[in-house]
């Protein structure tokens, strides 16, 4: 049989509760926040990148692990080796050749990216008015946005 037990009363207060002895619903404003800033720099990142394409160059450049090996070798020059005056023979495949780069395929992953990004800023926001407001169908769009996000990175 149920029994009816009422919300008033400090037995019912901490059951509510969630990380950090928040509130579901502050805990939920709080992660809806999070996103929002996290969405907000992305959307200055993409922003930047528009401004001026050379930004990618630069951190594509930056992330290469080792763009020339001849600078490899060169940085070990202290320790001579018997191989080290024997000239590599020549390869038939290009290593790193240095072409222009095409900014209209950069233009349009700028793009899409932007899109996404405002999608779900748009969700998020939901996610935040639902959650203040008490409105539960608000936050269906982010759980669900969040269970695809597993999916993928599963």
């Amino acid at each position: 049989m149920l029994r009816f037990r009422p919300k008033l009363g400090s037995e019912r207060n901490s059951e509510w509760r969630c990380c950090f002895c928040l509130h579901v619903r502050t805990g939920t404003i709080l992660l809806g926040t999070w996103h929002l800033m996290l969405h907000l720099i992305a959307l200055g990142f993409l922003a930047a990148i528009v401004r001026d394409p050379r930004l990618l160059d630069e951190l594509e450049r930056d992330s290469a692990p080792v763009p020339n090996w001849s600078d490899v070798a060169r940085g070990n020059e202290a320790i001579p080796t018997p191989l080290s005056n024997v000239e590599p023979p020549p390869s038939s495949f290009p290593q790193h050749v240095e072409s222009p780069r095409d900014h209209s395929l950069i233009y349009h992953d700028v793009d899409v990216g932007a899109l996404v990004t405002v999608c779900t800023l748009a969700i998020t926001f939901m996610l935040i008015y639902g959650a203040a407001l008490g409105k539960p169908a608000h936050l269906l769009p982010f759980f669900c946005l969040q269970i695809f996000d597993f999916a993928i990175t599963v």
